[in-house]
């Protein structure tokens, strides 16, 4: 431990703004995969089970198989059945939800990517700093090989914890920006499943009303019956 503290104390005043990103990231690490874990739905029968339930119109037994699905994208589709009756345009109104969805399961993540970004840049601006001290040291201590050794010391601790700082982000990016991406294809895939069933009603419900209308044109009228003219 006393030697931890003093490699930090070593690295000059770069490392505060340094070990700051790091629990910054750590602490968004968290909290996502926190998140991530209780948004995710039970995929397998949400799939089984709701093309059956759309393609008989039993909308109360698909919002309640959502809400047992759970995650974020049970959740999404047993809202918007629950409220659907009072949606002109369901397509739309159910994009626009996915699409909100999917931004907050992606919010913080571009905090990560600046990390990724910053860190190396605040090591080198303390290796910078690191040099500078060596060679003001230098210039007053003539004749002394060690005097620049701190400032050298400085540099290196810093560059080495900014490339530390900047790796960790970029793993905890990956996973979380993975998690997050699998967590969007089940809202994409769930609103597909109602979105087709969707349209196969609306195509049965166009066909069964060109069928009534093709019966109406083929019916005779009574002014074509025989009947009618036999009374006439």
């Amino acid at each position: 431990m006393n030697t931890l503290v003093h490699l930090f104390q070593t690295g000059g005043f770069m490392m505060y703004p340094l070990l700051l990103a790091s629990i910054i990231a750590v602490a968004i690490a968290v909290e996502r995969f926190r998140l991530y874990r209780l948004a995710q739905s039970d995929m397998a029968l949400l799939k089984s089970q709701l093309p059956r339930l759309f393609s008989q119109h039993q909308f109360e037994d698909a919002q309640r198989l959502c809400e047992k699905a759970g995650g974020v994208a049970g959740e999404l589709l047993a809202t918007f059945l629950m409220n659907c009756s009072y949606i002109s345009d369901a397509r739309s109104s159910l994009e626009l939800e996915a699409q909100q969805r999917a931004s907050r399961l992606k919010e913080r993540l571009n905090y990560l990517s600046a990390i990724v970004t910053l860190a190396p840049l605040l090591g080198l601006l303390g290796t910078v700093t690191g040099m500078i001290q060596a060679f003001d040291v230098l210039s007053i201590s003539e004749g002394q090989p060690f005097a620049i050794t701190a400032g050298v010391a400085e540099a290196l601790v810093a560059t080495a914890f900014g490339l530390f700082v900047a790796i960790l982000a970029m793993v905890l990016y990956v996973m979380l920006e993975q998690r997050a991406n699998n967590l969007i294809t089940q809202i994409e895939e769930t609103c597909g499943i109602f979105l087709v069933s969707e349209g196969k009603c609306k195509k049965d419900v166009v066909e069964l009303a060109t069928k009534i209308v093709e019966v109406q044109k083929t019916k005779p009228s009574s002014d074509d019956c025989p009947m009618s003219a036999v009374h006439s």
